[in-house]
């Protein structure tokens, strides 16, 4: 358990020691190693290094395309974390085009009803809203929304954070008062789903201050 509480460069060298002993037990093509390197990145990605996560990232992607195929949801994820870091960069239109073909795959394996594809979808609206694209980024927000009330339902934070985001999209369109709503049912879910210090709170609680004072 001590990798779990190892942080910054310290977590670095657990995770890279843990990485060398894959290697040695089964090959630097295998889906452990590659599994792998994606714990490395999400942790250097942590640290700001961006273009080291993005070649790490990058790597495990390709093991996972000799191992279980580009048709494959776990392919999938793999798109989805080199995208994020992408975006990280603001590298957009990049960022658009992994999370278009992860979304694609999902539909093709998962399903389009599945609460993984919402998140798809979630991370697709997120960074066409970061290119200024509000309405097409609310009906992709929309529809992750009506996939998670039909799955993990509405008193889950996931769900909590679907409404945090719409609403968001909402504000960018100078439509507060809808914006205003959708913050604060999101706020009164997660004050019931997670503790009083979670991030989460302050985040929600953040942006719907921002949004009253411009209604106010």
């Amino acid at each position: 358990m001590t990798w779990r509480l190892a942080k910054g460069d310290e977590a670095v060298a657990v995770h890279e020691k843990i990485l060398t002993l894959i290697k040695a037990e089964f090959g630097d093509q295998s889906r452990q190693y590659a599994a792998q390197l994606n714990n490395v990145a999400v942790v250097v990605k942590d640290q700001g290094r961006y273009p080291e996560a993005d070649a790490l990232y990058r790597d495990a992607l390709a093991i996972d395309a000799d191992t279980v195929g580009t048709a494959h949801p776990d392919y999938a994820i793999g798109l989805n974390n080199l995208a994020g870091v992408v975006r990280d960069q603001g590298r957009y239109g990049e960022a658009e085009g992994l999370y278009r073909d992860a979304l694609k795959i999902g539909a093709d394996t998962i399903g389009t009803a599945h609460p993984d594809y919402a998140t798809h979808l979630n991370n697709l609206a997120s960074v066409v809203r970061a290119q200024g694209r509000y309405p097409e980024a609310e009906a992709l927000f929309r529809d992750a929304l009506a996939i998670d009330a039909n799955t993990i339902g509405t008193a889950h934070p996931d769900y909590a954070t679907d409404l945090n985001n719409l609403g968001v999209n909402m504000a960018y369109q100078d439509k507060f008062p809808e914006a205003r709503e959708l913050l604060e049912q999101a706020l009164a879910i997660l004050k019931v789903a997670l503790p009083a210090d979670h991030p989460d709170i302050a985040s929600n609680e953040q942006s719907l201050a921002a949004v009253i004072a411009e209604i106010d």
